[in-house]
Protein backbone atom coordinates (compact mmCIF):
# COMPACT_ATOMS: atom_id res chain seq x y z
CA UNK A 1 0.00 0.00 0.00
CA UNK A 2 2.90 2.31 0.69
CA UNK A 3 4.21 1.65 -2.81
CA UNK A 4 0.83 2.48 -4.32
CA UNK A 5 0.62 5.70 -2.32
CA UNK A 6 4.15 6.68 -3.34
CA UNK A 7 3.55 5.94 -7.01
CA UNK A 8 3.56 8.92 -9.33
CA UNK A 9 -0.08 8.59 -10.47
CA UNK A 10 -1.34 8.77 -6.88
CA UNK A 11 1.22 11.10 -5.34
CA UNK A 12 1.34 13.57 -8.22
CA UNK A 13 -1.60 13.05 -10.61
CA UNK A 14 -1.38 14.55 -14.08
CA UNK A 15 -2.66 18.11 -14.43
CA UNK A 16 -4.26 17.00 -17.70
CA UNK A 17 -6.96 15.16 -15.77
CA UNK A 18 -10.39 16.74 -15.54
CA UNK A 19 -11.61 17.97 -12.17
CA UNK A 20 -13.60 14.75 -11.85
CA UNK A 21 -10.46 12.75 -12.64
CA UNK A 22 -8.47 14.70 -10.07
CA UNK A 23 -11.20 14.05 -7.49
CA UNK A 24 -11.28 10.35 -8.40
CA UNK A 25 -7.51 10.06 -7.91
CA UNK A 26 -7.85 11.86 -4.58
CA UNK A 27 -10.65 9.51 -3.54
CA UNK A 28 -8.62 6.47 -4.56
CA UNK A 29 -5.64 7.75 -2.57
CA UNK A 30 -7.93 8.27 0.44
CA UNK A 31 -9.34 4.74 0.11
CA UNK A 32 -5.84 3.24 -0.02
CA UNK A 33 -4.77 5.29 3.01
CA UNK A 34 -7.88 4.26 4.93
CA UNK A 35 -7.46 0.60 3.97
CA UNK A 36 -3.85 0.79 5.15
CA UNK A 37 -4.95 2.28 8.47
CA UNK A 38 -7.71 -0.30 8.81
CA UNK A 39 -5.28 -3.15 8.17
CA UNK A 40 -2.78 -1.75 10.64
CA UNK A 41 -5.34 -1.29 13.41
CA UNK A 42 -7.30 -4.49 12.80
CA UNK A 43 -4.28 -6.71 12.18
CA UNK A 44 -3.37 -7.03 15.82
CA UNK A 45 -1.19 -10.05 16.38
CA UNK A 46 -0.32 -10.21 12.67
CA UNK A 47 -3.41 -12.27 11.94
CA UNK A 48 -3.32 -11.53 8.21
CA UNK A 49 0.33 -12.56 7.89
CA UNK A 50 -0.39 -15.72 9.86
CA UNK A 51 -3.36 -16.52 7.63
CA UNK A 52 -1.24 -16.04 4.49
CA UNK A 53 1.55 -18.19 5.94
CA UNK A 54 -0.86 -20.96 6.92
CA UNK A 55 -2.56 -20.99 3.51
CA UNK A 56 0.80 -21.23 1.74
CA UNK A 57 1.49 -24.42 3.66
CA UNK A 58 -1.67 -26.15 2.41
CA UNK A 59 -1.15 -28.96 -0.05
CA UNK A 60 -3.56 -31.16 -1.90
CA UNK A 61 -2.70 -34.11 0.27
CA UNK A 62 -5.03 -37.01 -0.34
CA UNK A 63 -7.96 -34.85 -1.41
CA UNK A 64 -10.13 -36.51 -3.99
CA UNK A 65 -10.98 -34.93 -7.30
CA UNK A 66 -14.50 -33.68 -7.83
CA UNK A 67 -16.84 -35.85 -9.84
CA UNK A 68 -17.19 -33.15 -12.51
CA UNK A 69 -14.68 -33.57 -15.33
CA UNK A 70 -12.72 -30.36 -15.84
CA UNK A 71 -10.36 -29.89 -18.72
CA UNK A 72 -7.61 -27.30 -18.91
CA UNK A 73 -9.69 -24.81 -20.93
CA UNK A 74 -12.66 -25.02 -18.54
CA UNK A 75 -10.39 -24.51 -15.56
CA UNK A 76 -8.86 -21.45 -17.25
CA UNK A 77 -12.36 -20.09 -17.98
CA UNK A 78 -13.38 -20.60 -14.34
CA UNK A 79 -10.23 -18.80 -13.21
CA UNK A 80 -10.99 -15.86 -15.50
CA UNK A 81 -14.56 -15.70 -14.20
CA UNK A 82 -13.28 -15.67 -10.61
CA UNK A 83 -10.82 -12.89 -11.49
CA UNK A 84 -13.62 -10.87 -13.10
CA UNK A 85 -15.68 -11.35 -9.95
CA UNK A 86 -12.83 -10.11 -7.77
CA UNK A 87 -12.35 -7.09 -10.02
CA UNK A 88 -16.05 -6.30 -9.81
CA UNK A 89 -15.98 -6.67 -6.03
CA UNK A 90 -12.96 -4.37 -5.78
CA UNK A 91 -14.64 -1.79 -8.01
CA UNK A 92 -17.81 -1.92 -5.93
CA UNK A 93 -15.88 -1.50 -2.69
CA UNK A 94 -13.79 1.38 -4.02
CA UNK A 95 -16.75 3.18 -5.56
CA UNK A 96 -19.10 2.66 -2.61
CA UNK A 97 -19.71 5.89 -0.72
CA UNK A 98 -20.74 3.99 2.41
CA UNK A 99 -17.38 2.16 2.42
CA UNK A 100 -15.55 5.50 2.18
CA UNK A 101 -17.69 6.89 5.02
CA UNK A 102 -16.85 3.83 7.12
CA UNK A 103 -13.13 4.31 6.43
CA UNK A 104 -13.35 8.00 7.38
CA UNK A 105 -15.30 7.11 10.52
CA UNK A 106 -12.60 4.59 11.49
CA UNK A 107 -9.90 7.21 10.92
CA UNK A 108 -11.52 9.76 13.19
CA UNK A 109 -12.65 7.30 15.85
CA UNK A 110 -9.42 5.27 16.00
CA UNK A 111 -7.75 5.30 19.46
Amino acid sequence: MNSALASRPLSNPSKKLSTEGQKLVGDLREVVEQAKLLLLTKNEGNLLQDFIWQTQQISGGNAGTPNAPVDKETAKQHGNEALDGLRTLGTLILSNGQFRKLCKFRLYSAP
